[in-house]
């Protein structure tokens, strides 16, 4: 960075800067010729601009989190020169102590709103979103992850919100600053939103969204003209050859991809989200008068995000549903969707198992957008009047030959990010995870059985095993696979938490990749009500865990689930293996060892 910048004939010298702080900056000495008067905004706004093309040529070639931004150069002044040693070379540290109260003030260079008003607040996040993606302009009423943001992008923007309102001269602005929450951009999908937010947190205003009654109106808007009245007759449907298949997505889950070339597969490149899935209309046509069986998979899977984020997922359920009941045949297909036991995340455990039923209490879904939306689909499904189940899927495991567990999947995090962290969390619960292929086999057994299919099953294993014997295991895994020098202990989960958000405190990239529950704060914030995690006034997805489900009408539908055996220490093996296989243990370095 500062070997590239300081070959610009306008510059004498360079200091990069920024250890603990949310941004690196520069510090730039201006050539005697192009020196200027710091005291003069336009001036110094001239000068890096001039320089702005060589900082953009270094920033090529920087990681996300060390990228220099405009405002973070810091030009000096002609009457205080860097230092130097004897032979002309800058003293970097001494330099940056010399300049230390400027770059202080750096930190909070964009100015703070002069009135706390959704208009003023909305421009002043546009310079700060603006300059965290990358100088691409960002449209304040678009969704900011339709823009190029990701989660460190919001972690960037979220950092710079506080690091600003922190910077204030008035002590309850800069009181604000601790009450913005870690998941406030995802939250707040929009600049225009996340104004409003940070209006009412400075205002005192109290949020007034009812998320109950947002579920309900979602339900309504794409339940509207579903009749529930239509042939359902078993007997009518068609046997299972030649059906149309379609595969949306690709992931690495160590299948067998020799299937793949089945003459039965027909690929279809379609969006679900659009009019007649985004596809020709004769295609459409032929899918519609053909298929007797829907399986809907295809979804954004995110916990961060709010319920308004998956309005697309949703309005593609319904595209579906309408395919269904257009089809020409006596029977109309039957429709088996992949719901998610976070769709009752605010289950009362008093009410004992959760019931495989589809509940009409939309409170039952509130809480994370993941799970409401998945709910929303259960409710517009059950109004169909179609053939259908939702299938409520709990923990999805890696499944034999290779125990396959993708890495974005929440447990893979807490294990990866357990090595830095120097002990696996216990949450006192039980697991009832089952491997991918149980998860497929219960599907295709109800898909196609004979008998009517249940419209809600808990896909959840109906022989669970204790969370602190899974994660001894998987300590065990890791010590012999030398990912860690000695087993790994088990502490309680609020312990565990704490010294995550300590790690979460000036985050860049890097300690990210060591540490990707950091990305999961909010998500996995059950983990600090330690055994009180299965009181549920907070919200978050994972609390699901500490749930009992009934399986009473699964085991009943699928022969599958009848004979699941439990998961075994092979199981634990073959998960660390996999996840040693594709890479996921070896930018910890050192701290394996630590």
């Amino acid at each position: 960075m500062e070997s590239v910048i300081g070959t610009s004939r306008y510059v004498a010298g360079v200091c990069a800067f920024g250890c603990g702080r949310n941004q690196v900056g520069i510090l730039v000495e201006p050539r005697p010729e192009f020196a200027v008067d710091v005291k003069d905004e336009k001036q110094v706004a001239a000068f890096r601009n001039l320089i702005w093309p060589v900082v953009e040529e270094a920033n090529k070639d920087a990681p996300n989190f060390s990228r220099v931004f405009k405002e973070k150069i810091l030009v000096t002044s002609a009457d205080k020169p860097m230092l130097r040693a004897g032979k002309g070379t800058v003293t970097k540290r001494a330099t940056i102590k010399l300049y230390e109260h400027e770059i202080d003030v750096l930190r909070i260079e964009v100015p703070l709103p002069s009135e706390w008003t959704s208009s003023q607040v909305r421009d002043w996040l546009m310079v700060h979103a603006t300059a965290v993606n990358s100088e691409s302009p960002v449209n304040a009423d678009v969704d900011l992850f339709e823009q190029g943001f990701d989660s460190l992008s919001a972690t960037f923007l979220r950092n710079r919100i506080t690091g600003s309102l922190k910077g204030s001269p008035i002590e309850n602005i800069r009181d604000v600053a601790f009450r913005v929450s870690l998941n406030v951009v995802f939250s707040n999908l929009t600049l225009t939103v996340l104004a409003n937010h940070l209006v009412n947190l400075v205002t005192g205003k109290a949020n007034t969204a009812d998320p109950k009654a947002e579920i309900e109106r979602m339900i309504e808007k794409y339940s509207s003209g579903l009749q529930g009245n239509i042939l359902r007759d078993p007997a009518t449907r068609d046997g299972n050859e030649g059906h149309i298949i379609l595969i949306t997505g690709s992931t690495d889950r160590g299948l067998d991809i020799s299937l793949l070339a089945s003459q039965r597969l027909v690929y279809v490149d379609g969006d679900t989200s659009q009019e007649q899935l985004d596809l020709d209309r004769n295609l459409y046509e032929e899918i519609r008068n053909s298929v007797t069986v829907i399986i809907h998979n295809a979804w954004r899977l995110d916990f961060n995000l709010s319920l308004s984020t998956f309005e697309p997922n949703v309005r593609g359920t319904r595209h579906l549903i309408d395919l269904a009941l257009a089809s020409k045949k006596i029977a109309k297909p039957r429709f088996m969707f992949t719901s998610s036991i976070t769709s009752a995340q605010a289950w009362d455990r008093d009410g004992g198992p959760i019931p495989e039923e589809v509940r009409s209490d939309a409170s039952l879904a509130v809480g994370g957008g993941y799970g409401s939306a998945k709910h929303v689909c259960e409710k517009i499904i059950a109004k169909s009047g179609l053939a259908a189940t939702n299938f409520r899927i709990g923990q999805i495991t890696g499944a034999v030959p290779r125990g396959a567990w993708p890495t974005t999947e929440w447990i893979p995090i807490v294990v990866k990010s357990s090595v830095t962290l120097g002990a696996l969390p216990n949450i006192h619960t039980n697991v009832a995870g089952l491997p991918t292929d149980a998860v497929s086999g219960t599907i295709l057994d109800v898909a196609l059985g004979e008998d009517e299919p249940p419209i809600m099953i808990n896909v959840v294993h109906p022989r669970p095993v204790e969370w602190e014997a899974l994660m001894k295991t998987i300590g065990d895994a890791l010590f012999a696979k030398n990912v860690t020098r000695e087993p790994l202990p088990i502490i309680h989960s609020a312990e565990w938490y704490h010294r995550l958000e300590e790690h979460a405190v000036n985050a860049n990239e890097a300690k990210m990749k060591r540490v990707p529950a950091i990305k999961l704060l909010n998500y996995l914030s059950f983990f600090a009500q330690g055994d009180q995690h299965s009181n549920l006034e907070q919200d978050g997805d994972a609390n699901v865990l500490a749930f009992e489900y009934s399986t009473e009408i699964a085991e009943r539908a699928s022969k599958t689930m009848r004979e699941l055996p439990r998961i075994s220490k092979s199981d634990v093996t073959r998960w660390v293996d996999y996840w040693e296989s594709v890479g996921w243990f070896q930018d910890l370095g050192s701290d394996k060892f630590d």
